[in-house]
């Protein structure tokens, strides 16, 4: 058994990169909570929340929109029929945007709606351009670069810059479009400084507009390609200043853009305590509006320097999510901000962990969601491997074998492997006191062997090789 001692403790940074990216669906659905939909932005609703389609018109949706019959209404110039043209193919976006598939391969129809937004056209016209081209840039993968390399951006620029209310909303709208689904857009977006503006048009227009224009700041951080260092650094300084927008949607967002420079550049976060954002967070928590981005943000600050975790501390972060945490719809990310907190500065997180926090903890995830059995099997872990060896005792039960066995199985690799190397460390503390066998038989009538025994298939390496170090020990126990 003394090859178990170099498992009596854990390198508690391999778990770093994919805890930052986020342990599960939760993360990403955590995003959207209470926030319009993108398409919803220029009122097009997603299939998800069809209930709340917007319409430009009340004409009806019909199946006969041909490549042919839009390049020969886009041909003859006819304002009110370009209009009623645009307002079909919105329609039907919304509606069955499968109808749009052949249309949305034209490339003479793209060149036709980029001409039309530079013309000489009223803005009510150009309003239902920028509509229509929102409902089929997402259909358009092959013509994204084309929007751009023929000027786009350029004239979404002049559009902002315009004192016509809707134009600007519209053009808000299809940036928050373009960005997401396309990097190449973002990038344009980013050089030509739109991001800027956008910032600018959320402090003076008003909350609609600065709701949307939050939004679409959002949809540029948060697409998935890299951003460089450089740039991030350049707007974090101007961003603060969206901290004082006192309509709550839009500050949601704001929390969220933080929380996104942030899974960019996690290192971002160190200078995050230069605007205050660390009390900042703390007080939001207080706001039922802004709980649930808070918790988000709280969860990146936590990778902070220890100082500024101690002024999370002080305003009274413990006290607040425990509190938060009865709430079984928030339990989970309160249960993962703790986790997060110990794995960065557990000297000053253990204090607050005491032996009715742990049997808290114990009890109430046996009969909860299986979101938060598991984020409580990987804290229950992360205490273990991080608490006083000595009192180690009071987790030798089975309740506690229960509890991170079962998360064995849940499929996440470093929820997996925490929970390994938590009950490799209990195993040697029993070898090392000499008082095992109470514990080594809950181990043995559990289902842990099993649910090793699955891991030894898997593509999880780290976990694999600590699986078969701990069912190793109870095969020849058993034996």
């Amino acid at each position: 058994m003394s090859d178990l001692t170099p498992f009596s403790g854990a390198d508690l940074s391999n778990y770093r990169e994919e805890l930052s990216k986020g342990r599960s669906i939760r993360t990403l659905t955590l995003r959207r909570v209470n926030r319009p939909t993108i398409l919803g932005s220029v009122g097009v609703a997603s299939n998800s929340v069809s209930q709340n389609r917007v319409y430009l018109s009340k004409s009806p949706i019909d199946n006969d929109i041909s490549v042919l019959n839009v390049i020969s209404v886009f041909s003859s110039n006819n304002e009110n029929a370009i209009i009623n043209m645009c307002q079909r193919i919105f329609q039907h976006g919304v509606q069955m945007p499968r109808v749009l598939a052949k249309i949305s391969k034209s490339e003479e129809i793209v060149d036709s709606l980029i001409q039309f937004l530079n013309g000489a056209f009223s803005s009510v016209t150009k309003c239902s351009i920028l509509s229509a081209i929102a409902v089929l840039f997402p259909l358009q993968d092959d013509f994204h670069e084309k929007y751009i390399d023929e000027g786009l951006c350029y004239t979404l620029i002049d559009f902002l810059s315009s004192n016509d209310t809707q134009m600007i909303s519209d053009s808000v709208s299809l940036i928050t479009i373009i960005t997401k689904y396309s990097s190449y857009a973002r990038d344009s977006v980013i050089c030509l400084g739109i991001h800027d503006m956008l910032l600018n048009l959320a402090l003076n227009q008003s909350d609609e507009i600065a709701e949307s224009c939050c939004d679409a700041i959002y949809n540029v951080f948060a697409h998935s390609e890299e951003i460089e260092l450089g740039i991030i650094q350049q707007f974090f300084e101007p961003l603060k200043a969206l901290l004082t927008l006192n309509c709550f949607p839009a500050l949601r967002i704001v929390l969220l853009i933080f929380s996104e420079l942030a899974a960019h550049n996690p290192s971002i976060v160190y200078s995050y305590h230069q605007i205050g954002l660390y009390e900042s967070a703390v007080s939001y928590l207080k706001t039922p509006d802004l709980v649930q981005e808070s918790l988000r943000l709280i969860s990146a600050l936590a990778l902070g320097k220890r100082e500024h975790i101690q002024i999370m501390l002080d305003n009274g972060l413990f006290e607040q999510i425990n509190m938060l945490g009865e709430d079984e719809n928030l339990r989970p990310d309160v249960l993962w901000i703790i986790s997060n907190l110990l794995d960065s500065s557990s000297p000053l997180i253990l204090p607050y962990i005491n032996e009715q926090f742990i049997v808290g903890l114990i009890e109430s995830s046996m009969n909860s969601s299986y979101d938060v059995r598991k984020e409580s099997a990987y804290l229950l872990s992360t205490i273990i491997l991080n608490i006083s060896f000595d009192i180690l005792y009071i987790f030798l039960s089975t309740l506690v074998v229960e509890c991170l066995s079962e998360m064995i199985s849940c499929g996440v690799s470093d929820v997996v492997l925490r929970c390994i190397e938590a009950l490799l460390r209990l195993v040697y503390f029993t070898h090392i006191n000499s008082d095992n066998g109470q514990f080594l038989a809950i181990l043995l009538e559990s289902e842990l062997s099993d649910h090793l025994t699955d891991i030894l298939s898997s593509r999880m390496e780290q976990a694999t090789e600590k699986a078969s170090l701990l069912l190793s020990f109870l095969n020849i126990v058993r034996d």
